[in-house]
């Protein structure tokens, strides 16, 4: 006996993929009741075969959708791939994700208002900011109330750059 698996993948939108899941050659001549039905690795198998299917699928629905824009409804281009793996409970999904570029219609990232840079949260908000820009942007990035001056040691000049605000330097 030959045994395939195979899973019909259905878009929201209607579109129908066939994907071969496993294929298992059972001969009638060498059944027993050792080989009867599916071993644990088999259905191990195409239990991570099956996961890789349908996460492939959804993620490539996700940027299908994700890749048209909100206001214009144009479509956005790809800018490149990037590989992605997840744990799920059926073994690690590799996943070869999209990096869609912004559509031209949309504004600029807002930048927080000055008068917020007191709050924890934005205070957060630019530390994250600044340990992931080089030096010269982490400058342009913080407020005037956060940027250093040049009478504070270099030492200082660090932690405050990467904590988002000011150190107290020397009087």
């Amino acid at each position: 006996m030959k045994i395939i698996l195979r899973a019909q993948l259905v878009t929201d939108w209607g579109d129908v993929t066939e994907v071969d899941i496993a294929e298992f050659s059972r001969p009638a001549s060498a059944l027993n009741a050792t080989t009867l039905g599916l071993s644990l690795s088999d259905g191990k198998a195409v239990l991570a075969k099956l996961q890789q299917a349908v996460a492939s699928a959804q993620a490539h629905e996700l940027c299908e959708l994700h890749r048209v824009c909100q206001r214009c409804h144009r479509w956005n281009p790809i800018k490149d791939y990037r590989p992605r793996n997840f744990e799920t409970v059926f073994g690690t999904v590799h996943l070869r994700c999209p990096r869609i570029i912004s559509c031209p219609c949309e504004p600029p990232l807002p930048r927080v208002a000055d008068s917020a840079v007191g709050t924890p949260l934005a205070r957060a908000r630019y530390a994250r900011m600044a340990v992931a820009s080089s030096s010269v942007v982490r400058r342009s990035l913080l407020p005037p109330s956060c940027q250093y001056s040049s009478r504070i040691s270099p030492s200082q000049r660090k932690i405050q750059s990467r904590a988002g605000f000011r150190v107290n330097g020397p009087p």
